[in-house]
């Protein structure tokens, strides 16, 4: 896991308002990584305390190149 890119990113998704005035926001909250056995370790920074975490997979990062 040291050094290995995450496979994917923890996000904390929130809805605000409702009908067209609904928004969504997404939170980075941790990573996950895929252990040589294959199973998922997921490490949170941050735990919300009401909505759902999403998984996602990580997005390109321009600046890196």
């Amino acid at each position: 896991m040291a050094g290995q890119q995450p496979e994917l990113r923890a996000y904390a998704m929130t809805h605000t308002g409702s009908g067209d005035q609904r928004k969504t926001s997404f939170d980075e909250c941790g990573a996950v990584w895929r252990t040589e056995k294959g199973n998922l370790r997921m490490k949170l920074k941050s735990f919300p305390l009401s909505g759902d975490i999403i998984l996602l997979p990580p997005k390109d990062n321009p600046k890196s190149e």
